[in-house]
């Protein structure tokens, strides 16, 4: 029913609301900080370590699997209804190598995203439009 939790593997606060990403469906499931159940999106690709930015943007990794047999780890940036905007950076992670660097994001100020590339030992900074 509305509010119940498959999987859930994100959480993150977001305009006075508990946003919690469930991957076994793929939903973004609201509360307000009360724990009363708000509402339920949905998204069309398995998100991996979600931000959700003060605009309600959603920024995550997407894994990608190509036409060649590799695995592409995209970031991408969702709009507050969960739907895709812009693919900010790209990594191949074919096959995946668990023991060596892996990239990683954060939400900073004024929305800002600052993103590690584990190939290019770089670190990047986005404004909130890409």
């Amino acid at each position: 029913g509305p509010g119940e939790l498959i999987e859930p593997t994100y959480m993150d606060i977001c305009h006075d609301q508990l946003a919690v990403y469930c991957s076994g469906d793929r939903r973004l499931t609201f509360f307000d900080l009360n724990g009363k159940y708000v509402t339920t999106l949905h998204s069309t690709s398995s998100l991996r370590q979600m931000r959700l930015d003060s605009r309600g943007n959603a920024i995550a990794f997407v894994t990608i699997p190509d036409k060649n047999g590799k695995q592409i780890v995209e970031l991408q940036k969702f709009d507050p209804g969960l739907r895709y905007e812009k693919t900010l950076a790209a990594y191949d992670w074919s096959p995946p190598q668990y023991f060596t660097a892996v990239a990683t994001f954060d939400i900073a100020k004024e929305d800002s995203i600052v993103y590690g590339d584990p190939g290019k030992y770089e670190i990047r900074v986005f404004g909130n439009s890409g």
